[in-house]
């Protein structure tokens, strides 16, 4: 168990001795649109949406704004780091061959990047545990969002968010996260030790098999398009008003994912040109 006021007050310190502020921010170009299964988007309520995702039913559009958030979520975890380096954490954002954390599974049709691993000071453990490396996870919230995070912690606040940790923990063989939350309004900080927990990582797991191996869209999570989680959904067209999905072979019922990543069609066509047989999985 770590203690939390602890680290609170050393990063409070630590600001408050107004050090020089260094680091280089780096951001990949990201379309939100990935090839494969995302673990992050495991923890998601909707079974439904994370197979929509999946199979590529719909192009996600952003507008700038969001976009600009987005962007300003990725810069944060470099203000953090710089910040828990500051008090003493070794943080490791790359692997012995200098690249970023990662995990697949699957045929490499499931995999997440981490944010990172930390090794935590001894002074920052309560003296019944023994220091041992966690996953790191940032995010920036607003301040309706964070006040839920401090008032129910992560698990019953974002159940994506803590899918995702146990998720990552239990791929790595880490025994918890520690979870930073900043808030846009204030930059106040909220952190949490989050606990891995085995059978959190075998239902997570279980859920990612549901998905890569179905061939129809599982149960909705309601039955009621007028659901505020689902009215706001990029996929409530497609479930709820029969829209098509975007017309590719990632749609069709006859593909399939395959070894190594691959995908194949029961037709016998070339995967990746979509042909006279196509057929929307979506409709099912």
């Amino acid at each position: 168990m770590l203690d939390i006021p602890r680290i609170h007050e050393a990063l409070d310190r630590f600001i408050m001795s107004n050090p020089t502020e260094d680091y280089h921010v780096f951001i990949e170009k990201d379309d939100r649109q990935r090839p494969y299964l995302g673990l992050s988007g495991l923890g998601e309520k909707c079974l439904r949406k994370v197979w929509y995702q999946w199979r590529h039913a719909a192009k996600p559009v952003f507008p700038p704004r969001m976009l600009r958030l987005f962007r300003r979520g990725d810069r944060e975890e470099f203000v953090m780091c710089w910040m828990l380096r500051g008090i003493g954490f070794e943080i490791f954002e790359v692997d012995e061959q200098g690249k970023q954390f990662s995990v697949r599974d699957f045929e490499n049709h499931l995999k997440g990047n981490l944010d990172g691993v930390a090794k935590i000071p001894a002074e920052f453990w309560l003296s019944s545990h023994n220091p041992t490396p966690l996953l790191t996870e940032y995010k920036t919230v607003n301040d309706k969002g964070f006040q839920k995070f401090v008032k129910d912690g992560v698990e019953k606040t974002n159940p994506k968010y803590y899918g995702q940790m146990q998720g990552y923990c239990g791929y790595m063989g880490l025994k918890g996260a520690i979870f930073f939350a900043v808030n846009k309004n204030d930059d106040d900080l909220y952190i949490e030790f989050v606990p891995a927990k085995k059978n959190k990582f075998s239902a997570l797991v279980d859920k990612a098999q549901a998905v890569i191996e179905s061939q129809e869209p599982p149960e909705r999570m309601s039955e009621i398009a007028s659901n505020w989680e689902c009215k706001y959904c990029d996929f409530h067209g497609i479930c709820h008003k029969k829209e098509p999905a975007q017309k590719l072979c990632r749609t069709c019922k006859f593909a399939s994912p395959s070894e190594g990543g691959s995908w194949i069609c029961a037709k016998g066509r070339e995967y990746g040109e979509v042909c006279k047989d196509y057929s929307d999985i979506t409709k099912q």
